[in-house]
């Protein structure tokens, strides 16, 4: 039988595979991404730029939001500085709020269809 601090440890090594595992396939899928960045979180969601929307996920790292989209056919970096401006249309249900985002280079997208929006806000 396990004592607590081996399921502490058993926890851990669990957890830090599969933060691993999300680095790599960052690394994998942004040639520019800074190998010395990691993973803190990462949701399923909706990316939104114009009238295109894609599903897939959001990557929350110290410096960057990333998403791709399920497919890899859509895929953005954008690096916290160049966000200028965050806006939040509140659901009435977490799922069908909406966080909006101006960058510095004109363009503007937002991310939708969150299970967990208000923690992703936060941590943005």
């Amino acid at each position: 039988r396990m004592d607590d601090s081996e399921k502490f440890d058993t926890t851990v090594s669990k957890k830090f595979e599969i933060m691993r595992t999300k680095n790599e396939f960052l690394l994998q899928n942004f040639p520019d991404f800074p190998i010395t960045e990691t993973v803190i979180q990462n949701y399923r969601c909706t990316f939104k730029q114009g009238e295109q929307s894609f599903g897939g996920k959001v990557w929350l790292t110290q410096n960057y939001l990333l998403f791709t989209s399920s497919t890899l056919a859509k895929r953005s970096q954008i690096p916290y500085m160049e966000i200028k401006r965050i806006k939040v249309q509140e659901g009435f249900l977490s799922y069908t709020s909406e966080m909006f985002l101006d960058l510095d280079s004109g363009f503007k997208v937002s991310f939708t269809n969150f299970y967990h929006f208000r923690e992703a806000y936060i941590l943005v």
